[in-house]
């Protein structure tokens, strides 16, 4: 058998294969020749490219782009109702105990203190003493008004963020002023007013986590392609 074919030739096509061999462990990526397990924290040893064209899904950028939406969506807040009726019970009891003093022949002073300890509110003493010397009639005037002002910010619904609680006051006061009152006793109504409107909002946590989940819902699968020859990772780079 071997003496139909040439020692020669076979020599040759093994010393092909041989140097072949070489030349491709010689050129070949060090990745392609020997494991090299990267560790998260470390740096690359070498630069690392593609060695052909991938499309794949990223799922990194997908979940990136998802938080982004998710951040986007703003607080939910709910309707506390217990809120309106609280405060608009103090407001009636406080003019209610200012309208039964104001013919009292007590003193001043001490009107003002049983009013402080009747209804237990901080206003200042020269709030009082103002409502105090107003008349009956324009004291349920003014308590009218402010009910209605307060009504109708509690039914729009009160966030408790400070642009919004100041634009809620403003629009109460702005019906205050509109009032054949002096300016002492239109400013201890807005004193009033201050202290009564309350937020009516609460922050719900689990609708604006539920409106959050819709809003990731419906971002689509990010998809990233690379290119052969393109850099991977660079030689001294973070392996993150």
């Amino acid at each position: 058998f071997y003496a139909r074919f040439p020692k020669v030739p076979i020599l040759r096509l093994v010393l092909f294969c041989v140097t072949f061999v070489a030349v491709w462990f010689a050129m070949a990526p060090p990745s392609l020749l020997v494991p090299v397990p990267f560790v998260e924290g470390q740096t690359f040893p070498y630069d690392i490219r593609a060695y052909r064209t991938v499309r794949y899904l990223s799922e990194v950028a997908t979940e990136r782009r998802r938080q982004l939406v998710a951040q986007a969506v703003p607080r939910q807040y709910r309707l506390d109702p217990s809120v309106a009726a609280r405060w608009e019970a103090v407001l009636n009891d406080l003019m209610d105990t200012l309208v039964a003093l104001h013919a009292s022949p007590i003193p001043l002073s001490e009107k003002i203190h049983r009013v402080q300890q009747r209804v237990g509110l901080t206003l200042p003493d020269q709030v009082l003493r103002v409502l105090l010397s107003t008349s009956p009639s324009t004291l349920r005037l003014g308590q009218e008004t402010l009910v209605q002002g307060l009504r109708a910010e509690w039914q729009r619904g009160i966030k408790p963020l400070p642009q919004e609680q100041t634009a809620a006051l403003q629009r109460v006061k702005n019906r205050i002023d509109k009032l054949p009152l002096t300016n002492d006793v239109k400013g201890a109504l807005k004193r009033c007013a201050e202290l009564f409107l309350q937020p009516n909002m609460v922050f719900d946590a689990l609708a604006t986590q539920r409106a959050r989940d819709r809003a990731r819902a419906t971002v689509e699968p990010v998809w990233r392609t690379i290119t052969a020859g393109e850099l991977i990772a660079r030689k001294g780079g973070l392996v993150t």
